[in-house]
């Protein structure tokens, strides 16, 4: 019987799109998403990925976001991080 490692995710949002709908984390099954403390340019509190650790690679949260502001990519080793772009620079989360 072979040992595999766990799967690991990035979850990305960027920031200003984000119109605070709360959709991502409602049905998020693992509660990886967040509402976060930080604005965007609209005015609207970003979701982040406050415990991308728990991420299964599902994308319903991306499949359900309106505005197109969630984006789940493979990766090929280590753990999963989350990060919230913004013009300006990246906000990391590592669980």
């Amino acid at each position: 019987m072979s040992s595999r490692a766990k799967d690991a995710f990035e979850v990305i949002i960027l920031g200003n799109r984000c119109k605070e709908c709360g959709l991502c984390i409602n049905l998020c099954p693992m509660k990886v998403l967040e509402t976060g403390s930080k604005t965007n340019k609209k005015g609207f509190y970003t979701t982040i990925p406050a415990h991308p650790e728990k991420c299964i690679g599902c994308s319903i949260c991306e499949y359900i976001c309106p505005d197109y502001a969630i984006f789940i990519r493979r990766l090929p080793e280590g753990k999963s991080i989350g990060k919230v772009v913004w013009d300006g620079g990246v906000d990391i989360y590592e669980g």
